[in-house]
């Protein structure tokens, strides 16, 4: 067990990562995408903050908003009943070019996880498995991309 755990530092996206490959491991693959999903959001939502800030948005709405501009795949099913500032940012969101490459990726992502988690899934584990490994790192490649091309 402590060779195991010693894989962990203080570098929180490492310690990500390893928890991820860890329950990819032991079969616990709805905690692998729970954790690669959140992740996928958080480290998003660190890009776009810039967008939250000019509108206002309170820090408690942006991951909803995230959430919905990640895993729509029709810009009119957000949620209406949102305040002006949430919708604003939700629409300047949801058409960047980063959105939109990660959006069907996080979308089977999603459906995966609600699938795994509500004991309705049709396919066997290595499946998941796979799908989990090209969804999660096709989102994370692209947040890494457009973070160093920012960081240019």
């Amino acid at each position: 067990l402590y060779d195991k755990v010693s894989r962990f530092g203080r570098n929180p996206n490492n310690n990500i990562e390893v928890a991820i490959k860890w329950a990819i491991e032991f079969d616990m693959i709805s905690q692998a995408y729970t954790i690669g999903q959140e992740n996928i959001k958080d480290r998003f939502l660190d890009l776009v903050k810039t967008h939250f800030d000019k509108h206002q948005t309170k820090f408690s709405h942006r991951i909803a908003v995230i959430e919905g501009v990640l895993g729509l795949e029709d810009e009119n099913k957000y949620d209406i009943r949102k305040n002006s500032e949430d919708i604003a940012v939700f629409k300047e969101l949801y058409n960047l070019e980063l959105s939109q490459k990660i959006r069907p990726s996080y979308i089977l992502l999603k459906q995966n996880r609600n699938s795994l988690n509500h004991a309705n899934s049709i396919k066997i584990i290595s499946v998941y498995k796979e799908e989990f490994r090209d969804t999660y790192y096709n989102c994370i490649d692209l947040i890494n991309a457009a973070s160093e091309h920012k960081l240019r």
